[in-house]
């Protein structure tokens, strides 16, 4: 069957639809009549339901209705393509603690003969390494509320607290060495990076008679006997001290806690290349000493002023 259309577009309205007058040898069919191979004619019926259905589609574009009508109460869905990276989210930044909470510890007495406005701000009494990590899992362990270093070949054992230190901060802690190996194991401040330039270090030697340890660049400046009339004993507890002052002042002061009279002391004054810098507190140990730490405290301070303690 060959359906023949002359016209793609809809008809004017008021020309062809409905028209009114047409001269003959002008007039178009809309529709070719089609036949059968045989040449009879198709049902009437069938070809009035396909010329009413074409002049109906012809009618709604003259008109620009739709063909269809969307029900308003029926929601339309829509597919939106978004991007594979998710949208950021705000996250909260933690804004850095310069100074932790004060604990409601008051300082030792002692501590007063050597700095101003001394003020507690945080105590660890190691039952836990939150607030320290070590050079390896072999450099030692907690243990009844002490950390045990043990010293290895090569100073390669060491146990560093988590918080940089800067100008205004010390810290306080208990120290007992084991076998009181002489220069075998040390409390000390450092910064930059080892045996360059910028290194510096800062602190104790333990031994049978304590030295100073204090390093700069690749050059030690150290090794001198402390200023004082207390000497740590092996195997038994003494306090410690170290504190941050201004244009590179540093301070370092073991005690006899049980006798606040006997007490040693290095303290330097090294300049402006050793000001506004950021240092770390450990304490490290060499094959054949075992250190014991124990009741630390980080504080800040006014100044160093060192009178009668």
């Amino acid at each position: 069957m060959k359906l023949t259309i002359k016209r793609l577009f809809a008809p004017r309205i008021d020309q062809e639809i409905f028209p009114t007058q047409q001269d003959e040898s002008t007039k178009t069919s809309l529709f070719a009549i089609p036949y059968t191979r045989k040449g009879n004619r198709t049902n009437r019926s069938f070809l009035a339901i396909i010329t009413t259905a074409a002049m109906l589609l012809f009618a709604c574009q003259a008109f620009s209705l739709p063909l269809s009508k969307t029900n308003p109460s029926t929601p339309i869905e829509t597919t939106v393509t978004t991007s594979s990276t998710p949208s950021p989210t705000n996250t909260n930044i933690p804004t850095a603690t310069t100074v932790p909470p004060t604990p409601t510890v008051e300082p030792p007495p002692f501590l007063s003969g050597f700095l101003t406005d001394v003020q507690i701000r945080l105590t660890d009494g190691f039952d836990t390494l939150d607030n320290w990590h070590t050079f390896d899992s072999d450099s030692g362990a907690v243990s009844n509320g002490m950390f045990v270093l043990k010293g290895k070949a090569d100073w390669s054992s060491g146990v560093v607290f988590n918080q940089p230190l800067t100008e205004g901060f010390g810290v306080m802690i208990k120290v007992k060495t084991g076998d009181n190996a002489d220069l075998k194991s040390g409390i000390i401040f450092n910064t930059g990076e080892y045996n360059m330039d910028n290194y510096k270090q800062f602190g104790i030697y333990y031994g049978r008679i304590p030295q100073t340890n204090l390093v700069q660049g690749k050059t030690g400046l150290g090794y001198k006997n402390l200023e004082g009339n207390f000497t740590p004993v092996a195997n038994s507890w003494h306090s410690l001290f170290m504190a941050i002052g201004r244009n590179g002042e540093l301070l370092a002061v073991i005690w006899n806690p049980n006798d606040t009279t006997k007490w040693s002391i290095h303290h330097v004054t090294m300049g402006e290349k050793w000001a506004n810098l950021t240092w770390e507190f450990l304490a490290q140990a060499d094959i054949g000493e075992t250190v014991y730490l124990k009741d630390f405290s980080l504080f800040t301070f006014g100044q160093i002023d060192i009178g009668n303690p």
